[in-house]
């Protein structure tokens, strides 16, 4: 989990990343923080709570996306 967590920020930094997890430990929910996870649901998924934190994301994706210039285009 967490080191699968700090390999994938490794190769992509600006990806985020929702931990989906069975252990109930601040510890480790401490920690997926510090490695860069931007949310940690707790199994068995709540599918309401589980639409509130994608509709949470989506919406800072979105903020982030206006704040930052855009991409040159690939031609």
């Amino acid at each position: 989990g967490l080191m699968t967590l700090k390999k994938i920020k490794e190769r992509q930094p600006g990806l985020s990343i929702i931990v989906v997890t069975a252990v109930e430990d601040r510890q480790l929910m401490a920690q997926a923080f510090e490695l860069g996870a931007c949310e940690y649901v707790m199994k068995p998924l709540n599918l309401s709570a589980l639409r509130d934190v994608l509709s949470r994301m989506k919406k800072i994706m979105t903020a982030l996306s206006k704040t930052q210039p855009a991409k040159p285009s690939r031609n």
